[in-house]
């Protein structure tokens, strides 16, 4: 019986464990998009400073 015990728990949080693990991925992929669109738009006012600089 308690080896059962064990493998019950060891299969609930590894699930857990990997459910952890893929909403971890998924905020990275969010976060990338988020840092691409900061940089294009840090981008874009660099150049806007320039042409008013000259």
């Amino acid at each position: 019986m308690a080896d059962n015990f064990g493998l019950k728990i060891g299969i609930e949080g590894e699930k857990e464990f990997k459910k952890a693990l893929a909403d971890i991925n998924q905020a990275f992929k969010v976060l990338g998009s988020e840092m691409t669109l900061v940089t294009s738009q840090f981008d874009k006012n660099d150049k806007s400073v320039q042409a008013h600089r000259s």
